[in-house]
């Protein structure tokens, strides 16, 4: 039943040229293996600290809100009480003036809110 088999199939035995390349498959086959078996553990500390990055980014997003509703409450709570300077020098003091204006935004808020309330 075997040789009807390769007969029909017209299998033939193996050469010395066809294990030498199937050898020469299966070895680079094993390299490639092993290439990414190494780089998958790089890959994966890359993708955690993207996540962590992402993390501490939100974190920095959520500080800055957090300072921006204090600043906010600061100022609403001088103009309030009629004191826009006092307001300025809260902002001042609490957010040391960065340069990113948004003190400057908030007191031009504040003051929006305190000539139209």
């Amino acid at each position: 039943v075997v040789m009807m088999m390769l007969l029909f199939f017209k299998v033939r035995p193996p050469t010395s040229q066809s294990i030498a390349a199937l050898e020469e498959t299966n070895a680079t086959l094993e390299s490639e293996l092993l290439l990414l078996l190494l780089l998958l553990p790089l890959l994966l500390l890359v993708l955690l600290l993207l996540l962590l990055l992402l993390l501490l980014l939100l974190l920095l997003l959520l500080l800055l809100l957090l300072l921006l509703l204090v600043l906010l409450l600061l100022v609403e709570e001088a103009t309030s009480a009629g004191s826009l300077a006092a307001a300025c020098g809260c902002c001042c003091c609490c957010c040391c003036c960065c340069g990113c204006g948004v003190c400057a935004h908030l007191l031009a808020a504040a003051t929006v809110v305190a000539v139209v309330g």
